[in-house]
């Protein structure tokens, strides 16, 4: 039961702050080629636009662009994992 709620608790987390969500589900990724480019790009664009206040939602999808344009993720992928 104490994992149930935990496991509640930390997708209550992650959907209050989904940039962090996106964040960890990249830093936990297994090694692929092109996933260490594609992720620095994506977080050199993340710091790029965060001054221009956009939606939390908007500044995590800038995270996974260049995975997703590189085909290392899939649309299937991204929603598999709630993101």
């Amino acid at each position: 039961m104490a994992a149930d709620s935990m496991d509640t608790k930390q997708r209550s987390n992650e959907a209050a702050d989904p940039v962090e969500a996106v964040r960890s589900y990249l830093d936990e990724l297994p090694p692929k080629d092109g996933l260490a480019s594609a992720v620095e790009e994506g977080r050199r664009i993340a710091d790029i636009v965060a001054p221009l206040g956009l939606p939390e939602t908007l500044h995590a999808a800038v995270l996974v662009y260049p995975l997703y344009r590189d085909g290392i993720l899939s649309n299937k992928a991204l929603q598999n994992n709630a993101l």
